[in-house]
């Protein structure tokens, strides 16, 4: 992003600099940057000068904003690390999730849902809470936890 933007501000530059038009008396017609008057092109360096200064604070902007953002990102991934490892912590062993009725995939419990669409429509499955994040499923019986 930041080359497409000091292309603009270059080629606008660039513009500003080679377009003194001398009017028919010899002045610069329109407004100028710093001086002006008979030599037609007076000025036009000082502007070129203007903008890229003008570039060159908005660059220094997007650098710092975009270092802020680094540094929030940053923090909200310790802090998302630091809940899925306690989350972690506190699930049971995978040995037990079975037995226990929680998905064999993610450790999720495990909730009765009845098929809608396919050729097993209507019948009943066990299919994780944490869909769609996770699309562990079991086969429902009568006496399983979590049926």
């Amino acid at each position: 992003m930041g080359t497409k933007i000091s292309r603009r501000v270059l080629l606008l530059g660039s513009i500003l600099l080679f377009s003194g038009q001398v009017d028919a008396r010899g002045g610069r017609g329109g407004r100028s940057f710093g001086r002006g008057g008979r030599g037609g092109r007076g000025g036009t360096f000082a502007g070129f000068l203007w903008i890229i200064g003008i570039g060159g604070v908005f660059f220094g902007w997007l650098n710092i904003q975009s270092r802020k953002e680094a540094k929030q990102r940053a923090h909200l991934l310790a802090i998302e690390k630091a809940r899925l490892e306690e989350i972690e912590r506190s699930k049971p062993p995978k040995t037990e999730w079975e037995s226990l009725g929680l998905c064999l995939l993610c450790g999720s419990p495990m909730t009765v849902r009845i098929a809608k669409v396919g050729k097993r429509r209507g019948t009943k499955f066990l299919g994780c809470t944490s869909y769609p994040r996770c699309a562990g499923t079991r086969k429902f019986t009568a006496g399983a936890p979590g049926g």
